[in-house]
């Protein structure tokens, strides 16, 4: 369900993004934002699950199209080392991309908090962008996902190295809407260790 989510949210701030993809992940993000609780805490739901098989679907349409951004570089190394799963490493880091990446992209930010039922009429662009992050966090939290790379049991200490290995993975770090290099990986790992 995140995983799917962080595919939606990335695919739509994402640099090679398109009409097309945009409305397709929007779409993504509608359907999961709506349906993600009901199918996590009611799993016999048969609309929630239905809903989130199209919003995944969907999400993996368009990121096939516009790719994804920095949120899936930075998740990589966690597998590699930690075994951390590739879902639970995405959705820890998906808000704090989203922060470090909302100057650089308001408009598509403030798209996904539209999608995600967020009051954004006659709100400032940036601000309807942040409420998007906020979206996010508080979904994650209610799901039950860790806040922290810490909760997660990795150390401070790992991130020369884990910036390092997200520094490999080049292709969706030069799709993201902000230039991310090796201070800016560091910045945003340090950000989500709380």
């Amino acid at each position: 369900g995140m995983d799917a989510l962080t595919h939606a949210i990335e695919s739509v701030t994402g640099r090679a993004a398109t009409v097309f993809t945009e409305s397709l992940s929007l779409t993504a993000v509608r359907l999961i934002g709506a349906n993600l609780r009901r199918a996590v805490f009611h799993g016999t739901d048969r609309d929630a699950r239905e809903n989130m098989l199209l919003g995944s679907l969907l999400a993996g349409i368009g990121l096939a199209s516009a790719g994804v951004g920095a949120a899936h570089a930075l998740a990589y190394p966690l597998g590699g080392k930690y075994r951390i799963s590739h879902g639970l490493a995405n959705a820890i880091l998906v808000p704090y991309v989203m922060e470090f990446n909302a100057p650089a992209a308001e408009r598509a930010m403030a798209s996904i908090a539209r999608a995600l039922g967020e009051p954004v009429e006659g709100l400032p662009l940036r601000r309807a962008a942040e409420l998007a992050v906020e979206s996010v966090r508080m979904l994650c939290h209610d799901i039950g996902i860790p806040e922290s790379l810490e909760d997660i049991g990795i150390a401070r200490a790992d991130i020369p190295s884990l910036v390092e290995d997200a520094l490999k993975v080049t292709r969706p770090l030069e799709n993201n809407p902000r230039i991310v290099g090796r201070e800016e990986a560091i910045s945003i790992y340090e950000s989500a260790f709380g």
